[in-house]
Order: structure tokens, then C-alpha cells, then sequence
């Protein structure tokens, strides 16, 4: 099988894996897990299945080096973290469906910080997508129940966490760590882990205390939303590449909406599936004139060598 195809096929997967994200989440909340508990479970579970199998087959690669470690802390300690946090907490104020849609307009918090503190310019493509997303947006969430009190609180949680997303994008892109894929994996979601942990400081008993239902929920955003997810998509990138694998992971936040859908019963309305589906265009427009910026670029420079 070609890298491109296999690539394909990791990323696809691992965009599945993030998109079970939002179901486990809405059922630990209704199995009585808070949020920070549940992401200190997440990170601290997944982490300790991936040094496990560290030990047994990557151990020699494990040793990578202060600097690596550093920015490692700044983009999973940090940034990932935050993310995750914002993220989480919106789930308890907006459906899953919702969550998953403005969260994926990270790319468009990338392209404005990158103008602000980059000083990159926007082409007229771009604000073409941006002004589409921009609409998407405005049926997306002028259709929420306004009288709940709460939809503007999780709007705000989710764009922060799309903000600190685009952050730990851009530092990926700037500080990126050299090593492994599995490696950058395993000490992202360490750093997370340990933050978490600290936040929380959680006793024994927040373990001993799940019961059957509350395990299985825990092992699936462990497993799936976690383990597979972030690695693959690690995995993925380095077939496949950056921008090439962001319009492939595209599939995540429609693999949460028909989650959301199928097993939590959410509901949408004409005008916000349409708001959906000019907010994944519009993104996904942006992402494929990434790739072609990038393509050109390296074409430039085997040209000029």
C-alpha cells in the first residue's frame, strides 16, 4: 500500500477516534464525572498505557533532550491542555454536534493570529472562506435556545479553546520537537496528564470509586478519543503531511455530529445544517489552499537547488 493511501487511512482513523470525543464526554456527565475529572482520567490512563508499551519497544528513543522537552511542556502541557479544558467545559453548555463544528474553525483562529503577531498576508481566497465560515457561524448559532442562559458561556469556552488550539498549531509549526511521532505523542499527553493532575490533585479514591459503566467510559476517551486519535493523526502527518491531513481530518467533526445524533439524540435544524456545511466548506477551502501554498513553495525551492 502507497504512504499516501496508508496515510489516508491512519488519519481517517484517527479523526473517528477524536470524533467519539464529545459522546464520551456527554456520558461521563450524565454518569456524574465532571469535566476535570474526567480529562485528569483521560490524559492519566492514556499515559500510562503509552510508557507501558514505550518501555517495551521504543525505550531507546525516549531520551530526547531538555529543548525537546521544553517545547514538548509549552504545546501538550500548555497549550493542548487549555484546549481541552475549554473544550470539555463547553460540552456541558452546548450539544456535541455544535462543539465539534465551532471547534473546527481553528484554522481560521490560525490565519488571524498569523496576521496579528506574523504579519502574513490574507488572499483574497481566504477571505472569500472566511466571510462563508463567518455566515455558517451566524445560522449555526443564532438557532441556539436563548433563554437557557448558558449558550453564550460555551460559545466563549469553545472559541477560547479553538484560539489555544491554533496556539499549539502554530507553536508545532515553530518549536516542533525532534523526535518520533509515538514519542511527541506520548510526552504531549505526559505534560497533560501531569497538569491535570496538579489542577485536580485527585486521591485514590476517584478511581476506586468508578463503578462498571464509568470504567468503560473512561477506557473509551482513554483508548479512542485519546491513544488513537492523537497518535494516529501524528502517525498520519508524517505520511501524508500537515495540511494534507487537516482537510482529511474533516471527518471529525462529522463523525461527532452523527454520534451526537444517532446515540444522544441532538437535533438539527435546516438553517443549522446549512450553517455546518458553508463552516466545513469554508475551512475546508482554506486548508486546501494551505497545501497548494505549500506545494508551491517546495517546487520554488527545487527549482532554485
Amino acid at each position: 500500500m502507497a504512504e499516501q493511501q496508508k496515510g489516508f487511512i491512519i488519519v481517517v482513523i484517527a479523526s473517528l477516534g477524536l470524533g467519539t470525543i464529545g459522546l464520551w464526554s456527554r456520558l461521563a456527565y450524565n454518569a456524574a464525572i465532571t469535566p476535570l475529572e474526567l480529562l485528569t482520567m483521560r490524559f492519566t490512563l492514556a499515559a500510562v498505557l503509552l510508557w507501558v508499551y514505550a518501555l517495551m519497544r521504543h525505550r531507546k528513543e525516549l531520551r530526547i533532550g531538555f529543548n525537546n522537552l521544553f517545547r514538548l511542556f509549552i504545546q501538550g502541557g500548555i497549550a493542548y491542555a487549555v484546549t481541552s479544558i475549554g473544550y470539555f467545559y463547553a460540552l456541558k453548555y452546548l450539544p456535541v454536534s455544535l462543539t465539534a463544528i465551532l471547534f473546527y474553525l481553528h484554522p481560521v483562529y490560525t490565519i488571524i493570529l498569523s496576521r496579528l503577531f506574523l504579519k502574513e498576508k490574507i488572499s483574497g481566497q481566504r477571505w472569500g472562506a472566511l466571510l462563508m465560515t463567518f455566515v455558517g457561524i451566524l445560522l449555526l448559532v443564532g438557532h441556539l435556545n436563548s433563554n437557557t442562559g448558558y449558550s453564550m458561556t460555551g460559545i466563549i469556552l469553545i472559541v477560547l479553546s479553538g484560539l489555544s488550539y491554533a496556539g499549539f498549531a502554530i507553536c508545532n509549526q515553530r518549536l516542533k520537537a525532534d523526535c518520533n511521532g509515538y514519542v511527541s505523542t506520548l510526552y504531549t499527553i505526559t505534560f497533560c496528564a501531569l497538569i491535570m493532575n496538579a489542577i485536580t490533585r485527585p486521591s485514590l479514591s476517584l478511581w476506586l470509586s468508578l463503578n462498571t459503566t464509568q470504567w468503560l467510559i473512561v477506557l473509551g476517551i482513554a483508548l479512542l478519543g485519546t491513544i488513537v486519535g492523537i497518535y494516529g493523526l501524528v502517525a498520519g502527518i508524517r505520511l501524508v503531511g500537515a495540511s494534507a491531513a487537516s482537510i482529511y481530518s474533516a471527518i471529525e467533526p462529522l463523525a461527532a455530529t452523527v454520534l451526537a445524533l444517532a446515540f444522544l439524540r441532538e437535533q438539527f435544524s435546516v438553517f443549522q445544517a446549512l450553517g455546518m456545511l458553508l463552516v466545513l466548506a469554508g475551512v475546508s477551502i482554506i486548508k486546501i489552499e494551505q497545501k497548494a501554498n505549500t506545494i508551491n513553495s517546495i517546487q520554488r525551492l527545487k527549482h532554485k537547488f
